[in-house]
């Protein structure tokens, strides 16, 4: 079984097609205001009305997150009579797949993203290979960080 590299974690407010660029912990996504802390505000992935609650933390609170687990690529090809190979084959542990900056391609298999995706046989991609867990962290206020799990 292949395993797959740790890339990070994003909270589950910002998980979408695309999403934030993960951190290490959840803990880098904590910013304070004043006496209060929240979840980092990343305009391009919420609006301010989202900012303003959503985001806030609140001492016990159990915040989900999602852990990025990645893989090594592969490329996509085709030949006549529209098979295709994939080179080197999808990893073993890998649950999600896409053609290289195309998330409206995310499938679960590369044999059904070559199904449902508007790919042109006559050109190869680039696929990357990933795995999101859920995850639970509780907002812990006096320490100014996340806990593993519910309180």
């Amino acid at each position: 079984m292949t395993t797959g590299t740790d890339a990070g974690v994003v909270p589950e407010i910002y998980m979408d097609e695309t999403t934030p660029p993960p951190r290490a912990t959840p803990d880098d996504w904590i910013v304070r205001k004043g006496d209060a802390f929240m979840i980092d505000f990343v305009p391009v992935f919420c609006d301010d009305d989202e900012a303003s609650e959503a985001l806030a933390l609140k001492n016990g609170e159990r915040v989900p997150f999602g852990r990025l687990y990645t893989y090594p690529t592969a490329t996509l090809t085709f030949g006549e009579n529209g098979k295709w190979q994939c080179e080197p084959p999808a990893p073993n542990g890998a649950e999600q797949v896409m053609v290289e900056d195309d998330p409206e391609t995310m499938s679960d298999s590369v044999a059904e993203l070559v199904e449902n995706a508007d790919l042109d046989s006559d050109f190869s991609y680039t696929l990357h290979f990933y795995t999101w867990t859920d995850e639970l962290w509780t907002f812990d206020a006096e320490a100014g960080k996340f806990t593993r799990g519910a309180a």
